[in-house]
């Protein structure tokens, strides 16, 4: 998961988000295709904008 979460941030475009449910979950972002990683044990891994702006419309995750 690291190598996805320096993509996920180079060039600054990475915003971290907060899935507000306990159970784990595996979210492909909505513009850019990758795989996100949400659990307890990693709340807020950091996002691409472009993907963060569409997930933050499911009411499901906040901002960090």
């Amino acid at each position: 998961m690291g190598h996805r979460l320096a993509e996920a941030t180079a060039g600054g475009r990475g915003v971290t988000l907060r899935y507000r449910d306990r159970s784990r979950i595996l979210v492909r972002g909505p513009v850019t295709g990758r795989a996100y990683e949400f659990s307890p044990r990693q709340p807020t891994p950091s996002v691409d904008m472009r993907d963060a702006d569409v997930l933050m419309r499911t009411g499901r995750f906040l901002r960090a």
